[in-house]
C-alpha cells in the first residue's frame, strides 16, 4: 500500500525538522565559528558557559527529554498500556538515584552511551517510516538500517575526536571509591588508534554492504525512498563532523540540537490533537498554535522550575536525581512508545522507531 505523500508531514515541514535538522545544525556552528551569532559567556542559574552551549545543552536538550512525558502520559490510549511503567519506575529511578551514590553514578555513566544509542534509533526510526511511506512494508531492509545507524553514530564517535571525553566520564566512579572503573580512561586512552582504525575500516566495510545489499533489493523491486537517503546521508556528513573533528568545539551541540529539534517536531506532530483535546483548546483561535506553545513552555518550564526551585535543595542533589531520572525515562520510554510496524491512522503512519 502506497500513500499518496512521502512524507511524514509536508514536504517543507519533513526538509526543515526531520530530514534538513542535521545540516541546520552544523550551519549554527559555522555561523558561531564565524562569529555571526553571538555566543559571548553567560551565566544561567549554576550554569555558566557560551551562549549557544547553555541554550543547546542546559535548555534545549533537557526540554526535549522531558516532554517524552506528552506522549506517555497523556496520550491515555499509550498510558492505559503500561501504568507501572509510567508511575512505579520513575519513582523507583527517583529514590535509588536520591538515596544510592553507587547506583547515580551508574546510571548517569549508562545514560552517556545509552544517549548515543537511543539517537542512532531516533534516526532509524524516520528511516523505516520513509521506508513504508514509499511503499516498502516488509523488514527485508531493516537489520540493514538498524545496522547503518549504529555506524552513522558510533563509527565516528569511537573513531573521533569526543571518544575519550565519553570514556572519560568513567571518573564520575572516583565519588564512590571504585579505582577500578576510574583507571579504564587511562588503559582505553592508550589504545585510542587501534580502536579508531578497527571502527573506521569495520565501517568502510559495512557501508559498502549496506549500499549492495539496497541494489540487491532495488534489483527485486525495493521502492527507493529519496526522504530515506538525503536524512542517512545529512546525519552521516553531520556525525563525522560533529563527533569525528569537533572542528569549532561544538560537537555535542550539533549532535543535541538536530536530535532535539526532530523529537519537537515529532512530539508535535503526533501529539498536537492530544494536547487540543485535553487542554481544551479547540475553542481557541488557532488551537495548533496554542498546542505548540503548551510543549515548548511545558520543556523550559521543567528547565526554569529545576534551576530556580529545585536546584537549591540539599546542595543540588535532588536536581541531579530528577535530571538522571527523566533521562532514563526519556531513553526508555522511546524504545517503545514509538512504534513502526506499517500501520496506518488517518494520512499518518504510527510511530517513529
Amino acid at each position: 500500500m502506497k500513500r499518496s505523500s512521502r512524507y511524514i508531514a509536508s514536504p517543507l515541514y519533513d526538509c526543515i525538522f526531520f530530514i534538513g535538522s542535521p545540516l541546520i545544525g552544523m550551519v549554527i556552528a559555522f555561523l558561531v565559528w564565524l562569529r555571526w551569532l553571538p555566543n559571548h559567556e553567560v551565566s544561567f542559574a549554576e550554569s555558566s558557559g557560551p551562549l549557544i552551549t547553555l541554550l543547546v545543552l542546559v535548555m534545549f536538550t533537557q526540554a526535549h527529554l522531558f516532554i517524552v512525558f506528552f506522549r506517555s502520559h497523556l496520550n491515555t490510549s499509550i498510558f492505559s498500556q503500561y501504568p507501572f511503567r509510567f508511575i512505579g519506575i520513575p519513582l523507583i529511578l527517583l529514590a535509588g538515584c536520591y538515596m544510592s551514590q553507587w547506583f547515580l553514578v551508574s546510571l548517569i555513566i549508562i545514560n552517556i552511551w545509552w544517549d548515543v544509542y537511543h539517537s542512532s534509533l531516533q534516526t532509524f526510526g524516520f528511516a523505516r517510516i520513509y521506508d513504508a511511506l514509499a511503499g516498502n512494508m516488509g523488514k527485508s531492509s531493516r537489520n540493514w538500517d538498524y545496522g547503518m545507524n549504529l555506524v552513522i553514530y558510533m563509527g565516528p564517535l569511537l573513531s573521533g575526536a569526543l571518544f575519550m571525553d565519553h570514556v572519560g566520564e568513567l571518573h564520575q566512579f572516583s565519588s564512590v571509591g571504585s579505582a577500578l572503573l576510574t583507571s579504564i580512561p587511562f588503559y582505553i586512552s592508550t589504545k585510542t588508534r587501534l580502536i579508531s582504525l578497527i571502527v573506521s575500516g569495520f565501517s568502510i566495510v559495512f557501508m559498502l554492504m549496506y549500499v549492495m545489499a539496497y541494489y540487491r533489493l532495488y534489483k527485486k523491486g525495493y521502492s527507493v525512498s529519496i526522504q530515506k537517503i538525503v536524512l542517512m546521508v545529512s546525519t552521516l556528513i553531520c556525525s563525522i563532523f560533529a563527533w569525528g573533528f569537533n572542528g569549532f568545539g561544538m560537537g555535542f551541540v550539533i549532535m543535541n540540537f538536530f536530535h532535539a529539534t526532530q523529537y519537537f517536531a515529532i512530539i508535535y506532530w503526533y501529539e498536537k490533537d492530544t494536547i487540543i483535546q485535553k487542554f481544551r483548546l479547540r475553542n481557541i483561535p488557532f488551537p495548533q498554535i496554542g498546542a505548540l506553545l503548551i510543549i515548548i513552555s511545558a520543556g523550559i518550564g521543567f528547565d526554569t522550575i529545576m534551576a530556580t526551585h529545585i536546584a537549591p535543595i540539599d546542595g543540588g542533589k535532588l536536581t541531579i536525581a530528577v535530571l538522571t531520572t527523566v533521562a532514563t525515562l526519556h531513553f526508555w520510554y522511546d524504545g517503545f512508545v514509538w512504534s513502526v510496524k506499517s500501520l496506518y491512522s488517518g494520512s499518518k503512519i504510527s510511530g517513529i522507531a
